[in-house]
Formats: C-alpha cells, sequence, structure tokens
C-alpha cells in the first residue's frame, strides 16, 4: 500500500491521488458533502484520517468503499446520525425535499450514447431538481476533475440499476428548563 505522509502538510502522492480519482467516488462525494456543510477537508487530510482505518478494506483501490463504509465515514464527519438506501424515486423526489443532509446516487452500471449498458459502479451527489424536473447531481470523474449540476432524466437512473443513500441527521432536542 503507498505510503501516507501525514505531517502538517498531509500530502498525497501522485500515484495515490490517482487510484483515490479512480477508485474513490463515493467518498469524493463525502468531501464535497462535508464541504457544502461548511465543514471542508481535502483528498489529503481526507486520505490522513481515514487511510489508518480503512486501508486494509480499501488496499490499492483507495477510497474504493461498500455503502455501510460511506455511512460510517459520513457519520464521522459529522454529515448523518443514520442513512437508509432507497430504489424508489418518488420517494426520493419527496425525501428530497423534506430535511436530509445528503443523497449520494449509486449506480450499478452506465448507459452508452448508444442506449446499451454496461457494468460501472458510480457514485455522485444528488444537488437538486430542475425546473423540467430532471436531477443535478455532483459527479466526480476518474480524471480527478468534477462537474456540478450534471442533469439526469428518471429513466436514466432505472436503466443504471440506482439506488440513493440517503443521509439523517437527528439534532437533539434543546432541554427545557
Amino acid at each position: 500500500m503507498p505510503e501516507l505522509d501525514v505531517g502538517k502538510s498531509k500530502i498525497m502522492t501522485d500515484q495515490q491521488e490517482r487510484l483515490f480519482n479512480t477508485y474513490g467516488c463515493g467518498c469524493r462525494c463525502l468531501i464535497k458533502l462535508s464541504e457544502l456543510h461548511g465543514r471542508p477537508i481535502t483528498k489529503a487530510a481526507f486520505l490522513a484520517r481515514f487511510l489508518p482505518k480503512y486501508g486494509k478494506l480499501w488496499g490499492e483501490q483507495i477510497g474504493g468503499t461498500i455503502t455501510s463504509t460511506l455511512i460510517d465515514i459520513a457519520r464521522e464527519l459529522e454529515i448523518c446520525t443514520h442513512a437508509d438506501t432507497r430504489t424508489d424515486l418518488s420517494k426520493i423526489r419527496e425525501i428530497a425535499s423534506k430535511d436530509c443532509s445528503g443523497i449520494i446516487v449509486t449506480t450499478d452500471r452506465e448507459v452508452s450514447e448508444d442506449g446499451t449498458t454496461h457494468p460501472l459502479f458510480h457514485c455522485r451527489l444528488f444537488r437538486g431538481f430542475r425546473e423540467d424536473s430532471q436531477w443535478a447531481l455532483w459527479e466526480p470523474y476518474q480524471n480527478g476533475e468534477e462537474r456540478d449540476a450534471v442533469c439526469y432524466p428518471d429513466e436514466y437512473f432505472r436503466l443504471c440499476l440506482a439506488h440513493f443513500l440517503v443521509f439523517h441527521k437527528v439534532v437533539p432536542a434543546a432541554a427545557s428548563a
């Protein structure tokens, strides 16, 4: 496993960054979600914090996670107190209009421009709905780039076998005097 300098600068090696960009789409969504919650964290700081705990699980696929790991990391980043998964698009539309602290969209396959599908596990961050009801997502790419407000219709999620990881944060009620 590549070594990580966790000194003051929290440096990522080029190889770590390449592997993290290739496999860490879910973790990159959590980094973006943490930023949106006013608690920014860099990729290097994220790895310095979580590589010691999840390095054996990740192996050479740095940042590659399963749903339970995403939930654990989201809790540690104080994004949520609990989470659930859904597949029903209408239920997600309802949940997204209420209080939730974020939704990661995971897909098991990708749809090519010609309409064919091929296996590809990928994570994107839900950002809202456009006026035409399309889903706007923040999307991390394997080359390290990212795009915000990439839009998709409902049918896309059906073809991609999408499931939605919904984060919820329960804030304790203030104690009454």
